[in-house]
């Protein structure tokens, strides 16, 4: 099994990065649409981050900050999910994913599965921070943690599969 594969990172004055950023915001907003008609989406699935890590770990941290900020904003004024008293917790915790993912695909030029579970871990540290201080209260920032595990596992298969695509540039 491959533990690294080569990135392709775009501009920001590539055509290319916007759309793969709109294929990818696209896809955030299907599959949280899909994940909520069988009940599968909220916190346990986290399914609005998926394509973000996608992006960020394929074309770097521009297509990736482009995907994680557009798509909780476009979800919100279509559907109203996140809620607005989540939307904002929503793009810090997914600029947070394209951040430091898409930072280590940018600097190294390969994506790693380190980069990828850096990529995870940081977005829990900044939902964990904010919960914690809007709430007051870190057992419930906590406990809204440990309830995506599925999600997190998700993420790392992910990462996974995309270690397996083939290099091309």
């Amino acid at each position: 099994m491959r533990t690294q594969t080569q990135a392709l990172p775009l501009s920001l004055t590539s055509h290319k990065t916007y759309l793969w950023a709109a294929l990818f915001v696209a896809g955030n907003i299907a599959l949280p649409q899909l994940c909520h008609t069988v009940g599968l989406g909220g916190q346990a699935f986290l399914p609005i981050l998926f394509f973000t890590l996608i992006a960020a770990a394929r074309y770097g941290v521009v297509c990736g900050l482009v995907t994680a900020v557009a798509s909780p904003l476009v979800n919100h004024l279509m559907f109203g999910m996140p809620d607005a008293g989540m939307l904002a917790l929503t793009v810090a915790k997914s600029v947070a994913l394209a951040l430091v993912i898409g930072l280590a695909v940018q600097k190294t030029g390969k994506l790693t599965l380190t980069a990828g579970v850096a990529g995870i871990a940081a977005y829990q540290i900044v939902g964990i921070a904010l919960v914690a201080a809007t709430t007051g209260t870190l057992a419930t920032a906590w406990s809204a943690a440990l309830l995506s595990w599925p999600a997190m596992a998700i993420q790392v298969i992910a990462i996974l599969v995309l270690l397996q695509l083939p290099n091309r540039k």
